[in-house]
């Protein structure tokens, strides 16, 4: 599979916030894009991750994405380790993206920094450029 933009958040519904506007225009004008929730948001008090992850379904199908998927790594405690880098670099290797979004490594919320850590060396394992 070959996406044109992928955005990476560490929770169902973080892409919806931040760059839904930007994903459902470029699939307007023809691009291929795709999100990789990293969590299902085990932790929140919005729902069971069931219900997140169906609600993110439906709001891929909104935002016009070609591809969406959710790692289930361990909300509340995501870690920039080896192996969650390593499973990352994977999983971008298989998309093939041209473009990444990634959260911010700045943040309050634990989940979101390491997000945005985790995306940013795990583009470098997969060889993007």
């Amino acid at each position: 599979m070959s996406l044109d933009l992928l955005a990476i958040a560490a929770h169902p519904d973080d892409v919806e916030q931040t760059c839904g506007g930007t994903l459902i225009k470029m699939a307007e004008v023809g691009y291929r894009t795709g999100v990789l929730d990293l969590t299902a948001g085990d932790m929140g008090t919005r729902g069971t991750p069931e219900q997140r992850l169906m609600e993110a379904e439906a709001a891929g199908k909104q935002m016009l994405l070609g591809w969406r998927d959710n790692m289930r790594f361990p909300d509340a405690r995501l870690e920039n380790d080896i192996s969650a880098r390593m499973t990352l670099a994977v999983k971008i290797r298989e998309l093939k993206p041209r473009v990444v979004i990634i959260p911010y490594w700045e943040a309050r919320h634990p989940d979101h920094y390491r997000a945005g850590e985790l995306a940013y060396e795990a583009c470098f394992l997969a060889g993007l450029e």
